[in-house]
């Protein structure tokens, strides 16, 4: 019987395999670059089931039993299958996008002086700032009257205004009208010398009034 099973192989596979490769039975599958190959004979599981089933449709002789060939095709359908389910553990498999993830970490630099801040009980002093320090002055301020704190004089190429002013009312529990709260400006030091910083706290559609409040200091930047 195990000859009668090397005579079919041989038979069917006589018409289409090179000698070498007829003198042997076929080897195991293995995964390729995603291909499944034959060993060294570089058959596909395609070219491998056409050989088969080309020998299996092949006119048989006299006394050749059709039972040895067809369990040849299923055993080879079935190493081939097993073959491309396994992977060789020595390939390099190529890495995806998604299976590195690189993470950034930007942390912000810390400045070298922090933002000097001032009230009104600073009003007429001197300050000193460094190139890049902040400058946060906070003054009491009630928008709903129309009042609003404006910059009067300031030299911008010495020290410049960084945003519009910010206000923060005061708390208000009860919930009256016309509470007031505070205008917070912030500056910044852009380059060295000396410049004065006034304030004045006026409204913007009256021209040729005096200000109901002014703020001063002056500003040395080393």
């Amino acid at each position: 019987m195990p000859r009668s099973r090397t005579r079919s192989w041989t038979r069917c596979c006589s018409s289409s395999a090179s000698p070498a490769t007829r003198s042997r039975p076929p080897m195991l599958a293995t995964a390729a670059s995603g291909a499944c190959r034959w060993g060294s004979s570089g058959f596909t599981l395609g070219t491998v089931i056409e050989l088969v089933l080309d020998g299996y449709s092949r006119p048989r002789s006299e006394g050749e039993s059709v039972r040895v060939r067809m369990p040849l095709v299923l055993v080879m359908a079935g190493l081939a299958v097993a073959g491309c389910g396994n992977s060789n553990p020595n390939e390099s498999k190529p890495v995806s996008a998604t299976s590195v993830a690189i993470t950034t970490a930007v942390q912000a630099t810390p400045t070298e002086h922090e933002a000097v801040k001032i009230g009104a009980d600073s009003d007429g002093k001197d300050v000193s700032l460094a190139v890049g320090q902040g400058l946060i002055v906070t003054l009491e301020a009630n928008p709903t009257t129309g009042y609003a704190w404006v910059v009067g004089e300031l030299d911008q190429n010495v020290v410049k205004q960084n945003g519009s002013p910010e206000y923060q009312q005061d708390p208000n529990p009860n919930g009256m009208v016309g509470v007031g709260g505070k205008s917070v400006l912030n500056f910044v030091a852009a380059a060295p010398g000396s410049t004065k910083l006034s304030l004045e706290y006026k409204r913007a559609w009256e021209q040729g009034i005096e200000p109901a409040k002014r703020f001063t200091v002056n500003l040395t930047v080393r």
